[in-house]
């Protein structure tokens, strides 16, 4: 009798999920990631235009967002963009970072990159640099 109790409660719980869940409230949370990832790669694409200047970062903060693309974490990182003759510019975006990458993501870190030369917020790591 313990096994069909136990199937009993499960169903009753499942049951109980299904009337407090949300799932359009999910699926535009979801959408929201997404539209914020195809952003930030959109960003990255224009940054490794054959145009694009090397330069430096310097990483403010990073957390997770919680999100996972092919395996690689989805990182907020906040960067000071340090370009030659230009003042440091803020930015912050959501990017997957290579899981041997993560311990470069320290507070003060100085990282190559690659950025438009229009637009210094639009940037890419160059993880193949030193």
């Amino acid at each position: 009798m313990g096994f069909f109790k136990d199937l009993h409660t499960v169903s009753k719980q499942s049951k109980e999920i299904g009337r407090t869940s949300d799932p359009g409230a999910r699926l535009h949370e979801m959408n929201a990631k997404l539209a914020a990832v195809n952003a930030s790669m959109v960003q990255q694409t224009v940054a490794l235009a054959p145009d694009a200047v090397p330069c430096r970062v310097q990483v403010v903060s990073a957390s997770p967002t919680g999100t996972i693309i092919n395996g690689e974490p989805v990182m907020a990182v906040q960067v000071l963009v340090l370009g030659d003759g230009r003042p440091p510019v803020p930015t912050t975006v959501s990017v997957a970072i290579p899981s041997l990458q993560l311990h470069r993501l320290q507070p003060g870190a100085l990282l190559a990159a690659r950025t438009s030369p229009t637009d210094p917020t639009s940037f890419a790591f160059d993880w193949a640099s030193a």
